[in-house]
């Protein structure tokens, strides 16, 4: 899935899976989800997808930060799973709810 930044439910797979971006669980609001689409560095999406989480760190309540998820439905499984980090910072990322990363230098 090559995402566009949208929140999520407003676009499907081919195969009818939802998928898209949360902010602290819940769909993100317009201004949320502009912030997964902005910057000029971005490659072009309808190759690479989206390659930053929360760019303009949007998603918070006041000056506290939320957590932001990007989300499919996927039927009950096992399924592999690839994490890439382009960028330096690597800490605190979570796929299904376990660390990805440790954010050292051999994590890619």
């Amino acid at each position: 899935v090559l995402d566009q930044g949208y929140h999520y439910g407003k676009y499907k797979t081919p195969n009818g899976l939802d998928y898209g971006w949360l902010c602290d669980g819940q769909p993100m609001n317009s201004g949320q989800e502009s912030s997964q689409r902005a910057g000029i560095r971005a490659p072009t999406r309808s190759i690479y997808g989206i390659n930053h989480f929360d760019r303009n760190n949007a998603c918070k309540s006041g000056s506290t930060y939320l957590k932001v998820a990007w989300k499919i439905d996927v039927p009950p499984g096992s399924y592999d799973v690839d994490v890439l980090f382009p960028e330096s910072y690597k800490g605190g990322c979570e796929v299904q709810g376990e660390l990805a990363c440790t954010g050292n230098a051999k994590c890619e």
